[in-house]
């Protein structure tokens, strides 16, 4: 799987994959292996680096959400990628806005409004040393 040349746009796409297409159109447009998980109104497409989550959508499933984890090799603004310190960027971090449980580790969301439709992902709360450990691309609206 190639990525390093996947442009991530906040609310819209990373790479070719686009926001809003139906399940058959991500599915054709998939060119590595992915496992599929099927949970009631949600379906998620992933593997190892990236994972694409499907909800139903007047009958039809959307994809609504883009991940990024691991060792996803392409950066945002060409230097924010998944462990980069939240120190490297808080110049565009305004604040975080949620924590979850995911996996049975708390997630601390942070975000901009500067580029509004990408979430920063932490393990901890802020600290310089903060490492960032997955990126989301969500429509804002």
């Amino acid at each position: 799987m190639q990525t390093h040349n996947w442009d991530i746009v906040p609310g819209n796409a990373v790479g070719k994959f686009n926001l809003g297409v139906d399940i058959q159109e991500l599915k054709r447009s998939i060119d590595f292996n992915y496992t599929e998980h099927v949970d009631k109104d949600v379906i998620i497409l992933k593997n190892e680096i990236i994972e694409f989550t499907t909800n139903l959508i007047r009958n039809e499933y959307k994809l609504v959400q883009i991940a990024l984890m691991n060792n996803f090799p392409s950066k945002f603004l060409g230097k924010i990628g998944i462990g980069s310190k939240l120190s490297d960027f808080k110049d565009i971090l305004e604040y975080y806005f949620d924590e979850e449980m995911l996996n049975n580790y708390h997630m601390y969301y942070f975000v901009s409004s500067k580029y509004p439709g990408i979430s920063f992902i932490t393990e901890k709360p802020w600290d310089e040393n903060t490492q960032v450990v997955r990126i989301t691309i969500e429509n804002p609206n």
